[in-house]
């Protein structure tokens, strides 16, 4: 066995609860105030530049981090990067959606009809 969530979980027997990547415990460690912050002041700028924030944070640690934790997206094994970024734009976006709730049309306006315009046109062609 090549990877390392099942050797551990064949010493230890069954299943294991899932472990945190040190990549994904320093997103959380930077992460976590500066989203609880935007989450209590409430203000939608503050929120929108958190996201953007949390975005280069994730991207210059993600770059950091050995090719296994960058593009491991899935929730089995161990907690990583992307699953802590996941969970805190979450929060963001529903402290978002909760001072900006998306604006929904109960039917978009009809086009304006073209003019009729009356007459014959009458076209001419010059062959050379």
């Amino acid at each position: 066995m090549n990877n390392w969530d099942e050797r551990q979980q064949e010493s230890w027997g069954g299943t294991i609860s899932p472990q945190t990547c040190p990549f994904a415990d320093l997103l959380a460690s930077w992460a976590g105030p500066v989203v609880s912050d935007a989450e209590q002041k409430q203000d939608l700028m503050i929120i929108l530049q958190a996201k953007l924030l949390l975005l280069d944070k994730f991207f210059s640690i993600r770059a950091c981090a050995p090719k296994v934790h960058r593009f491991k997206m899935v929730d089995t094994g161990h907690v990583c990067i992307w699953n802590r970024f996941e969970e805190f734009y979450n929060r963001l976006r529903i402290a978002e959606m909760a001072l900006t709730p998306p604006l929904f049309f109960a039917s978009l306006p009809s086009p304006p009809q073209p003019q009729q315009v009356g007459g014959i046109f009458i076209l001419e062609e010059k062959n050379d």
